[in-house]
């Protein structure tokens, strides 16, 4: 082998090796998780050159290590691929439904003091006619005024 060739070879081992350091060192400090794309494809790359200059120079036991870690970082991307591609199958396939929450149903128990008044039929009807219900409290509004409701159902302007 040319001398060129075998410096080319040991420089892109030096360089491999410079990758997987850094690798280690995102991954150590946080930057990157040991599951993402670019930490597994920085290793599968180093792998590759340390391969290449453990095979040239006949270290074997290093070149079958870093098989194996190129091997392993394939499939580790392989695997992330899936579960992306799961994620957005599951995404689409519920993007047209809608998610409706149970209602909620308050009950307020009101203590209002009873007044017994005779009261009319057409008294009683404008009474409900003018109730509404807004959630769970109805709501009366009585159509008679001051000056029309029986003196009974008058409230004096002093009381709170």
């Amino acid at each position: 082998m040319s001398p060129t060739l075998l410096t080319v070879i040991t420089v892109l081992g030096w360089i491999g090796a410079a990758a997987g350091l850094v690798a280690y060192a995102q991954v150590s400090r946080g930057r990157w998780t040991s599951s993402s794309s670019a930490f597994q494809a920085t290793n599968i790359v180093a792998a590759i050159l340390m391969c290449v200059v453990a095979g040239v120079n006949g270290v074997w036991p290093s070149a079958a290590a870093n098989v194996a870690w190129i091997v392993i970082g394939i499939q580790t991307l392989l695997m992330a691929q899936r579960a992306r591609l799961a994620e957005q199958q599951a995404a689409t396939a519920t993007a047209g439904t809608v998610a409706v929450e149970p209602a909620v149903v308050s009950v307020v128990e009101l203590d209002l003091p009873l007044v017994e008044t005779p009261l009319d039929l057409a008294t009683a009807e404008r009474v409900a006619e003018s109730v509404t219900l807004t959630g769970a409290l109805p709501v009366v509004t009585p159509s008679v005024t001051t000056e029309t409701a029986p003196s009974a159902l008058r409230v004096p302007a002093t009381v709170a």
